[in-house]
């Protein structure tokens, strides 16, 4: 199964935006990045995020260019400094390919938990809009298939 984990777009301050909404340059990375993989043909039973609001609008752009069966999915435990244990093993259990649209340090620590089985093991830096694409097999063993970050794509 592959596990894509998607980082948000550059968002705005707390003191420009209490919600912290995608800056202008957070939406364009976010809406490159997705068009950026399109051509890969992304399937994913769905696109969780953490509800909070610059995870959902890059979940969004995502979700115009993968194929989703279930799309979005508001994921209460995803949040920046929630525990990823319990998430690994539902990822497990789905046994699916499905994207995860959150934040640091949440995402760094999954990947880490996943790979190494430590989360405070930093193996990556995320790059806002970036996505790191794991594959699992079916004995639990992760691996680094690909990784992106937006700044391949010209212009940004």
């Amino acid at each position: 199964m592959q596990l894509y984990l998607v980082r948000h777009g550059k968002a705005l301050s707390t003191k420009e935006d209490p919600d912290k909404r995608l800056s202008t340059l957070g939406r364009a990375e976010s809406e490159a990045m997705a068009r950026f993989v399109k051509p890969l043909k992304i399937k994913v039973k769905s696109i969780w995020h953490s509800g909070k609001t610059r995870a959902l609008q890059t979940a969004g752009y995502f979700a115009l260019t993968v194929e989703s069966k279930s799309g979005l999915k508001f994921k209460g435990d995803i949040s920046p400094n929630d525990p990823v244990e319990g998430v690994a093993e539902q990822i497990s259990e789905i046994g699916t390919n499905l994207m995860i649209v959150g934040h640091l340090p949440f995402l760094n620590r999954l990947a880490s938990y996943l790979l190494t089985g430590e989360a405070e093991k930093e193996i990556f830096q995320f790059h806002t809009a970036g996505i790191i694409c794991l594959f699992g097999e079916e004995n639990g063993n992760w691996e680094v298939e690909w990784m992106l970050s937006p700044r391949i794509i010209p212009k940004l």
